[in-house]
C-alpha cells in the first residue's frame, strides 16, 4: 500500500512539474523580415553627374564624332537594338548618324519605365515641355556645352536622347564668330565659312550652299541655313523659324533685335533692321502650299552696299 502511494506521489509531482514547465514557456519570438534596402539600378552607372558627359558605353565619344570612331568601340552601337552589357542592366545605347556626313547626330538610351525618378536624383528636376511642339517630354540642359537631354516614356519603357541645341539669341549674335551665329559669317571668305560647316548641299538658283544648324531648345529638327556667295565671299544668310507650333518666337525675336539693332522700316507682316552695314529682314510667311494654314518667320541677313558704320569686329 505504501509503495502504491509513493508511486502515485511521484507521478503527480512529475505531472505538476511538466505542467508548470509548459506554462512557463513563452511564445516563440516573431521573426520580422528585414525590408531590402532600396537598390540603385545598374543602368544608372551609365551616367555621370555631369549632364553633358555621354553614356559610359561610348567611352569619351559623343555628339559630332565620326562613324569610324564609334565602330572602333562596337558596331552594335549603330544597330537598331544598340549596345547593352550585363554591367549596366536593363539599358541599351544606340548612336544615330547624319546620313551625309556620317557624324554622330544623336545618342539614344533605352531605359526601364521607372527611370525618370532615378535620373531626377542624379541631375535634378527636369523641365517638362513639348518635343517639337507635339509630344510630352522632360528636358535637361547643359548651357555651356549646348547639349539637351530629352526624356520620354510610354507603356513599354523610357527613352533618353542626347541632342545638341542652339539658343534663339545665337542666331542673331554679331560679335562672337561661331557656327551657331550665321550673321557673323557675312563678308567672310567662302572657303573659310565652308570649312566651318561639315554638312553642305550646293544651291541651284544662285552660288552658295545649304547647311544645317543644331535644333533650337525643345526641338530635334535641325535648322536649315541658306548661304549665298559672291566674289568668293558670303553675302547673305537666310533661315526659317516655325512660329506655328511656338507662337512666342516672333515676340522673342523682336526683343532680341531691340537690344542691338535699329529698326529701319515696318509693314504689316515684315520688319527691316540694320546694324552697321548689315540689313536684316524679318517677315511672316505661309509655310507652303501643302501647309496653307501654317506660318513661318523668314529671316534674311545681307551685306548692304550703302556705306555705314561697320559692325564691331569679333
Amino acid at each position: 500500500m505504501k509503495v502504491c502511494l509513493t508511486v502515485f506521489l511521484v507521478i503527480a509531482t512529475c505531472m505538476t512539474q511538466t505542467a508548470c514547465q509548459s506554462n512557463d514557456q513563452s511564445a516563440p519570438p516573431t521573426v520580422v523580415p528585414k525590408m531590402p534596402a532600396t537598390q540603385i539600378p545598374a543602368w544608372t552607372r551609365l551616367f555621370s553627374k555631369q549632364l553633358a558627359q555621354p553614356p559610359k558605353l561610348l567611352e569619351q565619344l559623343g555628339l559630332g564624332d565620326s562613324e569610324a570612331k564609334i565602330r572602333e568601340i562596337s558596331p552594335a552601337l549603330l544597330s537598331a537594338k544598340g549596345l547593352s552589357t550585363k554591367a549596366y542592366g536593363r539599358a541599351s545605347v544606340r548612336v544615330l548618324l547624319h546620313s551625309d556626313s556620317r557624324l554622330v547626330r544623336s545618342i539614344k538610351v533605352s531605359l526601364p519605365l521607372d527611370a525618370l525618378s532615378h535620373l531626377t536624383k542624379l541631375w535634378g528636376g527636369p523641365r517638362e515641355a513639348s518635343i517639337n511642339g507635339q509630344a510630352d517630354g522632360w528636358f535637361w540642359f547643359d548651357e555651356d556645352k549646348k547639349i539637351q537631354v530629352i526624356f520620354e516614356h510610354d507603356s513599354k519603357g523610357s527613352t533618353l536622347v542626347y541632342w545638341p541645341y542652339m539658343s534663339l539669341t545665337d542666331l542673331f549674335e554679331t560679335k562672337t564668330v561661331q557656327s551657331r551665329s550665321p550673321v557673323t559669317m557675312l563678308r567672310r571668305k567662302s572657303a573659310e565659312v565652308r570649312s566651318i560647316y561639315p554638312r553642305q548641299m550646293e544651291r541651284r538658283a544662285r552660288p552658295g550652299f545649304v547647311t544645317w544648324l543644331p535644333p533650337l531648345k525643345f526641338w530635334t529638327r535641325p535648322l536649315s541655313l541658306r548661304v549665298a556667295e559672291a566674289d568668293g565671299r558670303v553675302v547673305e544668310v537666310e533661315w526659317k523659324l516655325d512660329i506655328n507650333t511656338d507662337t512666342s518666337i516672333a515676340t522673342r525675336v523682336q526683343k532680341i533685335l531691340e537690344k542691338n539693332w535699329t529698326k529701319k522700316s515696318e509693314a504689316d507682316d515684315s520688319q527691316v533692321w540694320t546694324l552697321g552695314n548689315i540689313v536684316l529682314s524679318v517677315s511672316k510667311q505661309k509655310a507652303g502650299k501643302f501647309r496653307p494654314n501654317e506660318f513661318i518667320l523668314l529671316v534674311t541677313a545681307r551685306v548692304s552696299s550703302e556705306p555705314s558704320v561697320p559692325v564691331p569686329s569679333p
